[in-house]
């Protein structure tokens, strides 16, 4: 403004001069006097960005994907990209209030994805598929409703190269070139999409998990490709070029679990692809239930275009030996002895049963309503074997093998496959609720959570549900929850579990009000629950006590930042978004600011960073503060702003 006063100035100077030596004339023949026009004076004004603003939706989602160890994954050289199928695709929005794409990406490097849900008078349902260079794909499910309308998910991607000293859990992964896997002197040849060595032998690759230094889980995967196998993509064409082999093995932990009752803050089990809680077909229905895996497996053929392996061609298929860590409990414990091609008939027999169990499309049923036995895994014993889909992200079952020694190493049993196209292959036992436990009403689980003084939790700690026997796990970050005094625990899988709440790592769960089994006597406990559903309108009591929040305010704003010279810009422009939390790096979640571009985060006490996506921009606007219910933190959006020429208004010094 100082400089349109200096302007208007120099104009009224100007202006005098001129009326006075125009004072003696006239332009009429009357010597009437004349006043001269005197111009407006005008400005340059930005005009408030309204055109920009976007307004709060009823929901949203945030998929937040890291790598195995933490990191967040997507930049410009390896954009993550991310597909969402489910429920209606039309409520879904970006945060520009845009539809969106099929294919998303993340590609700025902060590992986050969100979106706008402008409809959740039904429950939403979406699986959540990603993938990025370098990486296995993985997935995961998502559900937006009116209870929790702003929804985190976390998807962790496994690295084609990994060394097992590189991490703490028990997975392995490698990538090689085929002709590496040939024996000394053996060449490999790769013509019209054809594998063929000079010797005629097949390709081995090996990997195995039995670091006695890290942990004492057991298992591995060897996998054999046949010389004259045809490599052949999603549209039955032979690849260009010779493809690499890249293999990754997940143990089910089971050594673990036997001897520590938990699996600890890591695991193997949380990079299953999609989750353990599942619904697969059962006898023509899909049914809800939960996998205990004896371990998994990720195998991919990829040539130099990133072109991939879908079959071997007609009849061809490659052997993937799995190996089970003897430690195992055998959730559906049928025992056979008899020949391979004899199996399935033998397994779908409930005359056949063991201990009460038998099998149905893969799936563990009972033969009667009593509950089956647990057994630990042993030679001769059934296990389903299933393949995932990363396409349409859904695991089918496959076949059913049969648990033989491994004459290298006494841990492990050993499971072989014909597999006649690539994908992640898992042994699996999948359990559901009927007719072996009944349902939950609702099938769900909804119980109290309360500080050791009797007051509601405040917190966002992590749930981590766990089977007694292994093999199945589940660990819900705190920012992926709505609510921290009341939990909801959907589809409960139908088997005993052990369920800790943890804080940095640590278990804080006293017991449950009136539960003899898991009493509040001011110690702390894991929860042994042999039917989750008894959850169902209980009070966990924390053994600890109550921890304050801060209640911090958050606002989103539009700022014009014209280059223009003497351009008046208005006053910040409220709009909603998304604002993310940091604390030394680790994500704490997310506040969804409203139309006034207000919002509130509880925070523990600290140092954050704010990181707000600027719709505009497609970037992100950080800042850095210190928790504090009494300051707010202001994210201002840099955006061009419309400029018009308006009359300037109001009355100046004149001096």
């Amino acid at each position: 403004m100082g400089n349109n006063k200096f302007k208007l100035t120099k104009l009224a100077l100007a202006l005098g001069l001129t009326a006075s030596l125009t004072a003696c004339f006239s332009d009429n023949d009357n010597d009437d006097y004349v006043e001269p026009e005197i111009p407006t004076p005008t400005q340059d004004v930005a005009l408030p960005p309204t055109d920009q603003v976007v307004a709060q939706q009823p929901g949203s989602l945030t998929v937040v994907v890291r790598d195995i160890k933490g990191e967040p994954v997507g930049t410009e050289e390896a954009p993550v990209t991310i597909t969402l199928k489910g429920s209606s695709s039309d409520v879904l929005l970006g945060l520009d209030g845009e539809a969106l794409p099929e294919s998303l990406t993340i590609s700025n490097g902060s590992g986050l994805f969100a979106a706008a849900v402008t409809d959740i008078s039904s429950e939403l349902t979406y699986k959540v598929n990603v993938k990025a260079p370098g990486y296995f794909t993985n997935n995961t499910v998502i559900v937006v409703n009116n209870e929790e309308s702003n929804v985190n998910a976390t998807v962790k991607l496994t690295p084609r190269n990994l060394n097992l000293d590189d991490v703490d859990i028990a997975v392995v992964s490698a990538e090689e070139e085929l002709s590496s896997l040939a024996a000394d002197g053996v060449t490999v040849d790769y013509t019209d999409g054809t594998i063929q060595t000079s010797d005629n032998m097949p390709l081995t690759f090996t990997r195995s998990v039995d670091k006695e230094e890290a942990n004492t889980d057991a298992g591995g995967v060897k996998v054999s490709i046949p010389s004259g196998s045809q490599m052949r993509d999603a549209n039955n064409e032979p690849l260009t070029s010779a493809p690499k082999l890249a293999v990754s093995f997940f143990s089910n932990e089971a050594t673990t679990t036997a001897t520590t009752g938990t699996s600890g803050v890591d695991s193997t089990l949380d990079y299953f692809p999609g989750g353990l809680n599942l619904a697969v077909p059962v006898d023509g229905d899909t049914t809800q239930g939960a996998f205990t895996t004896g371990g998994f497996v990720a195998i991919e053929l990829t040539d130099e275009d990133g072109n991939k392996v879908k079959n071997f061609g007609d009849g061809n298929n490659i052997e993937v030996t799995m190996q089970v860590d003897k430690n195992t409990n055998n959730v559906c414990p049928m025992v056979y002895s008899g020949s391979l091609e004899d199996v399935e008939a033998f397994a779908t027999a409930s005359a056949n049963a063991t201990n009460g169990a038998y099998f149905k499309d893969g799936a563990c049923v009972a033969s009667s309503t009593t509950k089956y036995s647990t057994i630990q895994i042993d030679e001769n014993h059934i296990i389903p074997v299933w393949s995932y889909d990363e396409d349409l992200d859904e695991w089918t079952f496959e076949s059913y093998g049969v648990t033989k020694e491994n004459a290298d190493n006494p841990k492990v049993w050993d499971v072989v496959v014909n597999v006649d196209h690539l994908s992640y292959w898992n042994l699996d036992y999948f359990n559901w609720r009927e007719p072996n436990f009944g349902q939950c009403a609702n099938n769900k689980a909804t119980f109290d959570i309360k500080f050791n003084d009797g007051s509601s939790n405040t917190i966002p700690f992590d749930l981590l549900v766990e089977s007694q026997a292994g093999g199945y796990r589940v660990l819900k970050s705190g920012y992926e929850f709505s609510f921290y005094d009341t939990n909801t625990i959907y589809n409960p899988p139908a088997f005993a579990v052990n369920m800790q709440f943890l804080n940095d790592g640590e278990n804080i769960i006293d017991g449950i009000e009136g539960d003899a089994n898991n009493p509040v006597d001011a110690t702390t406990s894991t929860l042994k629950i042999d039917d989750i559903c008894a959850l169902e309108g209980k009070t966990i009591v924390l053994n600890t006590a109550p921890i304050l929040p801060v209640a911090q305010p958050v606002k989103t704003s539009l700022v014009c930042n014209n280059e223009e010279p003497d351009v008046v810009l208005p006053a910040p422009t409220a709009t909603s978004s998304i604002v993310y939390f940091y604390q030394s790096g680790a994500y704490k979640g997310y506040a969804y600011t409203d139309s006034s571009g207000n919002a509130s985060k509880n925070l523990l006490p600290g140092d954050y960073t704010a990181s707000a996506y600027n719709f505009t921009t497609g970037q992100y606007s950080n800042l850095d503060f210190t928790a504090s219910a009494s300051e707010t933190v202001n994210i201002e959006f840099p955006v061009t702003c419309e400029v018009v020429e308006q009359p300037i208004t109001g009355s100046g010094s004149g001096s």
